[in-house]
């Protein structure tokens, strides 16, 4: 049998990491005195005499924890434990196995160090998240005479994403050491400045370094992220002039057309990428799908797709989804499964478009849920953001909670997901318990996390807790954003304190149609109907334009005032002057305009000349108003509406009900009465809280029996009684419900 030497071993070692032809190379290779374990990269060499370089090729096949310690152990058992060449080796492969502890054990045997030796060490502790040990490394290398060099540098300037004020200092030292204009570290401090948004600091970086295609790209790319699109294709431009020697690649006009402000400017670049010759490029086609989709031309972008590019077909699943075509983003989404794409799907296919199951009526989510746990991405951070966020839009609170305890890793995103989630089904207490645990584990909230917290304070009316989470996003500075600060308007104003709203509404340093809407409506919530309309034609006086939800404010407010005629205008300028298509909602205010003046009839052929089939709300606005009026004739044929829509509806019956009662029809209510008996219907009772002390008090029908309650009524009786003294107020049953005796329909009555 062949003897095999120690640089064959290493030759062969090295063809498989380049060729990655393991199976074929353990057939032709295998002898008595070597075994090749194809499974893990590990060659296990038992009799030869082999060499550090032998062991440095086998160190960079291993891809797990034990793979290496079992080459450390033959490693000090051939006798080149003490190598600083495979010491090194030894800490990079460690590192890149996210070991910190076996990374230091070898560090702390390691008899000398060099520079490759201590930022090796360092790049470990950055890589485990470990920012505070990278740091002391750092110093300390300085401290034993060892001066950093460009990769030390740049290993130490990803931490800056974390302690921004680090940034300065080594950017201090890269000067001190004459390494500012390194192409490495120019490019880092570009990057780490545009990171935080001060582009003047990172434009200066990119000028006093020697700008490569790295340079150019990281600075194009910071200008696109931080939305400065103009500045981006000017420095395009100038990159493409002919006095730089330097040429746009792959990643510049992957970058570069997501800046483009228009349809034809994506043309144009498009038209450059085909002469550069990049159109095959998987990223750079991506890009021109997902440009192209973002400006509508869906038939465009669908031209791009070619077969097995994943990052093509994800940017249009993800057009599909923002363009409204969720069933068109599934259909491509199983046309990749049938073209065999399942290999090549990442988090991002699964994400996207379990964002387009959550907006169709069939329940897909679940059936894609499955392919995922199937997949290796049942643990991933996006995709579990993702179905958390599914599962809350489609009700399924409980499920959503599932998967992210079932996370290995939780951030931001996916506290923040569940808490929305929680807002969207309201669970509001359940809302404000996650804040209160994310903030227990030092998870500092978002504009967002802030926006979906307020809303659920702002729905259960708790002044007082809103008011602490508001503090907290002043702390924290978020309290400027608009989301937040269009989220205190909305929460001040169902709280009733306008007062405040507009306090906050006033300090914001922009405004959006959000902003303005959520004053609108708090105003007409509040029965300041006119103060809403004047604040309506501020808005259009701004160059602001309404969207439907700002309408509905508006005729809201016409409903409360009286305006009968003011809400007509507002109704028909609607599609005129804005473009909205008016909605169910709107028709709803418009019924209600009409019904509270009296218009009853002109209510209902609002209702039955509308462009689609009336919903039961409709009915129930038009039935409510005729029990008011007296208009028992149409009371009852909106009733046979309703019933019609919801016959198991037990508030219809209540308002036919009472309708005939204030009539004084006895007999026709009592008839209502038994049918809703018979059909074992019933109303739920409403209920009514108050905050004392940051502690919400519930309570509602039935709960007489209560000691608390009782103290309640008692003082609310006298209260009522000091009223009548100042106010004297005329006692009427005739719209208190039906089903109480004359003397408990109001226990204030004296």
């Amino acid at each position: 049998m062949l003897k095999l030497k120690p640089v064959v071993y290493s030759t062969f070692l090295n063809t498989i990491k380049h060729h990655n032809a393991c199976l074929k190379a353990r057939s032709a290779f295998t002898t008595d005195d070597s075994t090749i374990v194809s499974t893990s990269g590990l060659v296990k060499v038992q009799h030869c005499c082999s060499n550090r370089y032998t062991f440095a090729a086998l160190l960079r096949q291993c891809k797990h924890r034990k793979d290496v310690n079992h080459v450390h152990a033959l490693v000090i058992k051939a006798g080149f434990g003490l190598n600083m060449s495979l010491l090194n080796e030894l800490l990079r492969i460690y590192s890149k196995c996210e070991s910190l502890m076996d990374t230091r054990q070898v560090f702390d045997k390691m008899p000398e160090r060099n520079i490759v030796s201590w930022t090796l060490m360092i790049s470990g502790c950055v890589d485990c998240a470990n920012c505070e040990k990278a740091v002391e490394f750092f110093n300390e290398m300085q401290l034993t005479g060892i001066r950093p060099n460009s990769f030390t540098l740049c290993t130490i300037l990803k931490i800056c994403v974390v302690w921004p004020h680090l940034g300065y200092q080594v950017q201090a030292h890269a000067i001190k050491f004459g390494l500012e204009s390194d192409i490495f570290i120019g490019s880092a401090l570009v990057d780490m400045h545009a990171k935080f948004g001060r582009l003047e600091d990172a434009n200066k970086a990119f000028q006093r370094s020697q700008r490569d295609a790295v340079a150019w790209n990281v600075m194009i790319a910071r200008y696109v992220e931080k939305g400065y699109e103009l500045q981006a294709l000017k420095l395009f431009s100038q990159m493409q002039g002919r006095d730089i020697d330097i040429r746009g690649d792959q990643f510049t006009f992957a970058t570069i057309i997501r800046a483009c402000a228009h349809p034809e400017q994506c043309k144009q670049v498009h038209a450059q990428i085909v002469k550069m010759g990049f159109e095959s490029d998987c990223y750079v086609r991506g890009s021109l799908v997902d440009t192209y989709a973002r400006y509508g031309n869906l038939d465009a972008a669908h031209m791009l797709l070619d077969n097995h590019n994943v990052v093509a077909y994800n940017a249009m699943i993800a057009g599909y989804v923002q363009n409204g075509y969720s069933e068109k983003a599934l259909e491509l989404f199983q046309k990749m499964h049938r073209m065999g794409m399942n290999m090549e799907m990442d988090h991002f296919t699964f994400a996207t478009v379990l964002s387009a199951s959550s907006s169709l009526a069939v329940d897909y989510g679940i059936q894609i849920h499955a392919r995922i746990i199937k997949s290796e991405f049942g643990l991933d951070d996006c995709v579990g953001n993702a179905l958390i966020d599914m599962y809350s839009k489609r009700g399924s609170i409980d499920d959503a909670e599932k998967v992210f305890h079932r996370m290995r890793k939780t951030d931001l995103i996916s506290w923040t997901a569940l808490i929305t989630g929680y807002t969207q089904n309201g669970c509001y207490e359940e809302a404000l318990k996650q804040f209160c645990k994310m903030q227990r584990i030092n998870m500092k909230p978002n504009e967002f996390t802030f926006s979906s917290v307020l809303t659920a304070c702002a729905n259960l009316a708790s002044k007082g807790q809103g008011e602490q989470v508001c503090v907290h996003a002043v702390k924290t500075g978020y309290d400027k954003h608009v989301f937040v600060g269009s989220t205190l308007i909305d929460m001040y104003s169902k709280c009733g304190n306008m007062e405040k709203a507009q306090n906050v509404f006033d300090r914001m340093p922009e405004l959006n149609v959000v902003s303005w809407t959520a004053l609108i409506v708090g105003y007409a919530q509040n029965g300041y109907g006119r103060q809403a309309l004047q604040f309506f034609a501020r808005m259009q006086q701004s160059g602001m334009k309404p969207n439907h939800v700002t309408l509905v404010g508006v005729l809201f407010a016409c409903s409360h005032v009286g305006l009968v005629d003011e809400g007509y205008r507002y109704f028909e300028s609607m599609s005129r002057d804005y473009g909205i298509i008016p909605r169910v909602e709107h028709y709803a205010c418009m019924a209600d305009i009409l019904s509270r003046a009296g218009h009853l009839k002109q209510a209902k052929n609002l209702i039955m000349e509308m462009p689609f089939q009336p919903c039961a709300l409709l009915w129930r606005i038009l039935l409510g108003a005729c029990r008011v009026h007296g208009d028992i004739d149409l009371g009852k044929c909106a009733a046979e509406h309703i019933l019609e829509l919801e016959p198991q509806d037990g508030p219809a019956y209540v308002l036919l009900s009472n309708a005939y009662a204030a009539a004084g029809k006895w007999s026709e209510a009592a008839h209502m009465r038994k049918m809703m008996k018979s059909r074992a219907l019933k109303k739920e009772p409403a209920c009514s809280w108050i905050e004392i002390k940051n502690h919400v008090h519930v309570f509602g029908l039935g709960e007489g029996s209560n000691s608390h309650i009782k103290e309640r009524y008692s003082k609310l009786d006298e209260l009522l009684s000091q009223m009548q003294e100042v106010w004297p107020m005329r006692e009427s049953t005739s719209f208190v419900l039906h089903d109480l005796e004359e003397s408990q329909e109001f226990p204030f009555f004296s």
